[in-house]
């Protein structure tokens, strides 16, 4: 494909030739296969998956320009599991409410916690036990309330005594916003489930100059199922908050599309050979896994929720995962280390990242904590290989890749 051609295309699209070859590339590789079975001769393959990739991002500026969110290239340093907390608030008060007295489960309902629906064995049905201003829509108040009904909501959870069902409350701070527009979360039932991921991602506005900077990214519902691959290079699209310093994921925006040419943004790798880097610039490194629990310890308890750190490792084993992905079986780099490895989980999605093979050293990122034994661990949220050996390393001597360029 000529030169020419992308830049007919890249100024048509309203992009670089850059983002546009790499979209192309990223097609190609994930459409050809099926192309060629369908028919597409191999002559025209070029040109047909450069119109895809054309059309695509064709696409998506329409819809980044309408919702107006804002396209950010940069990458992800820590992309954790996601946290359900419908299934958490409603495991929570199921477990209060079993053993309480009927007194005290009414005391939660006047506080605006919960709403009961409870067997009314004389008349059939239920008698729904709420907050009449949550039910009212008007500035709360505490007060209980009952109503007859003979259907329960799609969130209704089971006390677990036969007496009933409960749903949580999802908002009883105010019925409208200080803006005066309506609150629609206030008095209604929480969901079974609220998903919700939040990230830390590292970049900036796509078309400007200025340095990179970290955001709390936070993925809500569906999106929050995504994984997104960490330390790779790209562009998404997301909402930024008023201050500046947090991003929210959008429904048919926020798509990550990897992006090498994004990684020149970056003033250096996430890990030097001198021990510099962006990973140790945004969080602490530890020496090991054998240094966590000190590190834990020396934290407050407002400090442990947000602690992220980095770990040196060597890879000592790797299995593949039955349904795509890698477990990586990571060691202190330390042989007196008397901390047992830790399985690193590679997502399905994230599979062709492992192109190296055992000893390999990798830089784990993640929250460590001190488990019910007393032993350190680390959630692994984000890796990435600092030195690869195997085949992968082969192939990069013959072709004189450079060491230095990640």
């Amino acid at each position: 494909m000529e030169n020419t051609m992308y830049e007919r295309v890249a100024k048509n699209v309203g992009c670089t030739v850059q983002e546009l070859m790499a979209r192309h590339e990223s097609v190609k590789n994930s459409q050809a296969v099926a192309l060629a079975k369908s028919g597409v001769p191999e002559s025209e393959m070029d040109t047909k998956t450069l119109r895809m990739a054309a059309a695509e991002m064709r696409a998506e500026r329409i819809r980044l320009t309408r919702s107006g969110a804002t396209m950010m290239e940069g990458m992800f340093l820590s992309v954790p599991r996601y946290k359900d907390w419908g299934k958490v608030f409603y495991a929570k008060y199921q477990k209060m409410l079993a053993p309480l007295p009927q007194e005290a489960r009414r005391n939660l309902v006047a506080q605006g916690l919960v709403s009961l629906y409870l067997h009314d064995d004389v008349n059939g049905g239920y008698t729904h036990v709420h907050n009449p201003s949550l039910l009212a829509k008007t500035a709360f108040a505490e007060g209980v309330a009952e109503v007859a009904t003979s259907s329960l909501p799609a969130q209704a959870t089971e006390i677990g005594d036969g007496s009933g069902f409960f749903v949580c409350i999802e908002n009883k701070s105010s019925p409208t916003y200080p803006s005066g527009s309506p609150n629609y979360a206030y008095g209604k039932a929480r969901a079974t489930q609220d998903l919700e991921r939040t990230c830390l991602f590292l970049g900036r506005k796509s078309g400007t100059t200025d340095a990179p900077s970290l955001f709390s990214f936070t993925f809500r519902g569906d999106l929050a199922k995504t994984q997104h691959p960490t330390f790779t290079p790209g562009r998404v699209a997301a909402s930024v908050s008023r201050n500046g310093d947090r991003l929210y994921a959008k429904n048919n925006v926020t798509a990550f599309a990897e992006d090498g040419n994004v990684a020149n943004i970056f003033p250096m790798a996430p890990l030097m050979p001198d021990g510099t880097g962006l990973i140790p610039t945004h969080m602490k490194m530890l020496d090991g896994l054998d240094g966590i629990n000190d590190y834990v310890a020396s934290l407050s308890d407002k400090e442990k929720w947000d602690a992220l750190v980095g770990v040196v490792l060597e890879v000592a084993h790797i299995d593949p995962r039955e349904n795509g992905g890698y477990i990586l079986t990571c060691a202190d780099m330390d042989l007196t280390s008397a901390t047992p490895p830790l399985d690193l989980y590679v997502a399905q999605e994230e599979d062709s990242r492992v192109t190296f093979g055992v000893g390999s050293v990798i830089v784990a990122v993640g929250s460590p904590y001190t488990g019910r034994e007393g032993d350190g661990r680390l959630a692994v949220s984000g890796w990435w290989a600092v030195e690869e050996v195997g085949v992968a390393q082969l192939e990069e001597v013959e072709e004189e890749v450079a060491g230095e360029d990640w």
